[in-house]
């Protein structure tokens, strides 16, 4: 059988809200981070597009946009028994369609979309049941869209810790 595999995953979304209404419901509208998604980040903690809100217990509540672009590759290899691994690498997005003035940067620009996606490495283990996979990811940012303290393209905090996103699951990611 074969003991090595190279998977990749291209996710692209988009909701148009029309009529009187100007945004999506809330429940229908996309989010980027998570463990089935961008694993260095936590859910809701991307986007959309370079608006970051004020640090505050609710602000994961406007990280949301109606427009989603994500890719993910693993390369998952055999370890011992019923253990396997995984290295992988997310990149990703979430966007306003329309402007939005209470969120400065979330509007989509293709003039902005290197620097607008959110990218992170990791590693990851997973558990074979036969039945049930059961795995644990482990994943470092790169890349954040938005400004802060540090410049050029890899631009995650200085501190190392505040970069790694850990995620227990059950399942593939995709």
């Amino acid at each position: 059988t074969n003991t090595q595999r190279l998977v990749s995953r291209l996710f692209g979304g988009a909701i148009y809200s029309y009529g009187n209404a100007t945004v999506a419901p809330y429940s229908e509208q996309f989010y980027i981070g998570g463990a089935n998604s961008s694993r260095a980040f936590t859910i809701r903690s991307v986007g959309p597009g370079r608006y970051r809100p004020a640090d505050n217990e609710y602000s994961y509540m406007d990280q949301t946009g109606d427009l989603k672009l994500e890719a993910n590759t693993e390369y998952r290899f055999k370890l011992a028994g019923s253990m396997n691994g995984a290295f992988f690498t997310d990149a990703g997005n979430i966007w306003t369609i329309r402007k939005d003035d209470d969120r400065s940067g979330s509007q989509f620009s293709i003039s902005h979309l290197p620097n607008d996606l959110a990218w992170d490495i990791g590693f990851g283990l997973r558990y074979d049941l036969s039945y049930l996979v059961v795995r644990i990811d482990a994943g470092y940012a790169l890349h954040v869209p938005y400004e802060n303290s540090v410049s050029g393209y890899f631009n995650m905090r200085k501190n190392f810790k505040d970069a790694i996103g850990l995620h227990i699951a059950i399942g593939y990611p995709f």
